[in-house]
């Protein structure tokens, strides 16, 4: 029975007039197509892979600025209190230390001018006879070498020459009421410089603490209605200071 479908050979049979088509180009054309359309997905993704790996890039950099600012500013903050109470620490210290050091000669001072004023001095103070007034003398004496070795060790570099200065006024009047000296007029003079000594180092000892409330007034001792019967007079200034 006659098949009336064309044969394969009558199928590949070239026609003529007609363009010949190689069937491998036809092939490989059809199978560019897909591997563009894989190669433009491919694309995409490294595309979107690559926007992805950066923002997480700018935020881990962002988190580890934030990090060390906030590292340098706790660092740097405590520095700061670290130093303001490292700095009240030894202001205490040296407020301590002109203290007692002022305390010190103070009584150091009030056994001087009370043995010179057993002796017949000016000294407006209540009398000390000098089988008490010795002892009396050295203890004060071995209490204020203790607070001068704290001055030297804290006290700023005005403040100790200012109590060094105060100390040698003070030993000025150690020579009366030793019997050592015995002109009334040095011993007013005397008096009056070690107040002027006293005045100094107050005023050397307030600039290191940084009190800022003014200057000791002058006239700060003048003499009063009322005093205390155990502390020395201040005298007027002889014609010689």
């Amino acid at each position: 029975m006659h098949d009336p479908r064309p044969s394969e050979q009558q199928r590949s049979r070239h026609t003529p007039g007609t363009p010949r088509v190689d069937n491998r180009i036809v092939k490989a054309t059809k199978d560019k197509q897909p591997r563009t359309s894989n190669q433009g997905q491919a694309t995409k993704d490294r595309e979107t892979a690559m926007t992805s790996w950066s923002t997480s890039l700018i935020t881990l950099a962002a988190v580890a600025a934030g990090a060390v600012l906030s590292f340098v500013s706790t660092r740097l903050t405590d520095r700061s209190r670290w130093q303001r109470e490292e700095s009240f620490r030894w202001d205490t210290k040296r407020l301590d230390a002109y203290s007692e050091f002022a305390s010190a000669m103070r009584k150091f001072v009030n056994v001087a001018y009370r043995m010179s004023a057993g002796l017949g001095f000016p000294a407006g103070a209540q009398s000390l006879d000098i089988e008490a007034g010795l002892p009396a003398l050295a203890a004060a004496g071995t209490e204020l070498n203790v607070q001068w070795e704290k001055i030297l060790l804290l006290g700023s570099p005005d403040a100790i020459m200012a109590a060094n200065n105060w100390q040698e006024e003070a030993f000025h009047l150690e020579y009366f009421a030793r019997q050592l000296r015995n002109d009334p007029a040095e011993f007013a003079k005397a008096s009056q410089d070690r107040r002027e000594a006293r005045r100094r180092f107050y005023s050397a000892a307030r600039a290191d603490l940084r009190v800022t409330s003014g200057d000791i007034p002058a006239d700060f001792r003048a003499r009063g209605k009322w005093r205390t019967l155990t502390e020395p007079e201040p005298l007027a200034p002889t014609p010689e200071s």
